[in-house]
């Protein structure tokens, strides 16, 4: 089924109080679409996250983010456990790299 405004917000309500956050894995390149479902979840209080390819995206995404994971997936690298990553996971508001709390002590 087509993910319309109507069945996102549908689905956000059911999962209201279940769930915190809503993660979107990729998007980017449908701007306009992804801005206004970042929207429709922030308007319900759902904190939002983005994870990218990309190392950059518009402005206009990222002001609607709580967080983002950008970089490619290289697995010689790791993911985000790793400390030879290219991978960041940033609190957008603070611009914080946050990878630490993926790593194992």
């Amino acid at each position: 089924m087509p993910l319309t405004d109507e069945v996102f917000s549908s689905l956000l309500k059911k999962y209201k109080g279940l769930a915190s956050c809503v993660l979107f894995m990729g998007g980017e390149w449908h701007p306009k679409k992804l801005v206004n479902f970042l929207k429709i979840a922030n308007d319900q209080h759902f904190k939002t996250c983005l994870y990218t390819g990309e190392e950059k995206v518009p402005d206009t995404i990222l002001k609607s983010l709580t967080w983002i994971k950008t970089g490619k997936w290289v697995s010689d690298l790791g993911g985000l456990e790793s400390e030879t990553t290219n991978q960041r996971f940033i609190e957008v508001k603070t611009n914080r790299t946050l990878n630490h709390l993926f790593m194992q002590n």
